[in-house]
């Protein structure tokens, strides 16, 4: 598995043709897998954008956590935003040069029309189109990056910046899950440091998909490591898309404080033990949304916040729709108020 990824760039470095030709001809296996992710500059960096503004000497912000499905909807996506008026937005699967997307930076761009700054740190390339869906949307469309990115946005100044990957990837790669979305790279959580009256390290994580509770364990506990090594020991706030769908649907209409999750999910055993806690920074309900072509959907609770040495309210979740009603994402987006201790 690669190491914390701290080299801070102020652009990526898009993958060659070269590259990509190489990657979409081998073989799944792993270590060539490992190869592909030593050799791709933009996998092993994190990306830093400041925003325009004074520093913060304050200590209370609007956090949100929101998985926005690549980022079709970007203008609308940042109306959203703005309209809750959200500090710092920790935000996954968001495309960089996807054809899928329109070939955008959608972090770059979400954050300018935000007045934001960013810390951006790359997910997976995509070495095709996208999912069955959207290659068969896009038959005959072009990447111009290929990247698939989560991020934190934050109004505040951001000190520091780091990437925490949370397994070796390479079933993607392989072609085991998402019907032959190829894919070079692995689950992450990218953090940024943010300059308040004291420092608070905000980060956006994104858990595997495909995987059991189990798993969700062990990339719960090698987040905790990743924490603690980029030093985030003081006031934090982790969010995302978790993934959390061993929880029973029925379980996510009970109130934040009486849902005991680790009893389906033994990763918040883990996170509880590292001193994070989620029972003032979730509202009841479920986070997900149902697309047209979503058949058999289950409502899930699987989008979350832990916090350490922060207190937090007036949580919600704020439902994830355009000015005409229809999908932004296929998560909702949730949001809280944190007070740092």
């Amino acid at each position: 598995m690669k190491p914390n990824v701290r080299r801070r760039v102020s652009e990526f470095t898009l993958p060659g043709n070269d590259w990509m030709q190489s990657a979409r001809s081998s073989e799944g296996d792993p270590a060539r897998h490992s190869e592909l992710l030593a050799t791709s500059p933009a996998l092993n960096s994190v990306r830093v954008a400041q925003a325009n503004g004074v520093p913060y000497s304050g200590n209370r912000m609007r956090v949100a956590a929101w998985n926005l499905e690549r980022c079709k909807f970007m203008e609308e996506s940042a109306q959203l935003l703005a309209s809750a008026k959200i500090d710092v937005a920790l935000l996954s699967e968001a495309d960089i040069g996807m054809c899928r997307s329109g070939n955008l930076d959608t972090i770059s761009d979400l954050a300018q029309s935000l007045r934001m700054g960013h810390a951006a740190g790359v997910e997976f390339i995509e070495l095709g189109l996208g999912d069955e869906r959207e290659t068969e949307e896009h038959v005959g469309g072009v990447n111009l990056g290929g990247l698939h990115c989560n991020a934190v946005l934050s109004k505040f100044r951001i000190e520091d910046a780091a990437v925490i990957p949370l397994g070796p990837g390479g079933d993607w790669f392989a072609g085991k899950p998402g019907k032959g979305q190829r894919r070079v790279g692995c689950r992450v959580a990218v953090g940024a440091r943010i300059a308040a009256a004291a420092p608070l390290w905000a980060f956006a994580v994104h858990f595997e998909s495909e995987g059991r509770p189990a798993d969700r364990a062990a990339e719960a506990e090698k987040l905790v490591a990743g924490l603690e090594a980029v030093g985030a020991n003081g006031a934090t706030v982790v969010g995302g898309d978790f993934n959390f769908n061993g929880i029973p649907p029925g379980e996510n209409e009970g109130s934040g404080r009486a849902l005991k999750p680790e009893l389906h999910e033994p990763a918040f055993r883990v996170m509880r033990e590292a001193g994070y806690e989620w029972s003032m920074c979730n509202a009841p309900g479920p986070t997900t949304r149902r697309h047209p072509w979503h058949n058999g959907h289950k409502p899930l609770k699987i989008d979350w916040m832990f916090i350490r040495n922060v207190d937090a309210s007036n949580s919600s979740i704020v439902p994830a729709v355009g000015l005409d009603g229809g999908n932004l994402s296929d998560h909702e987006m949730i949001q809280t108020d944190i007070q740092i201790r």
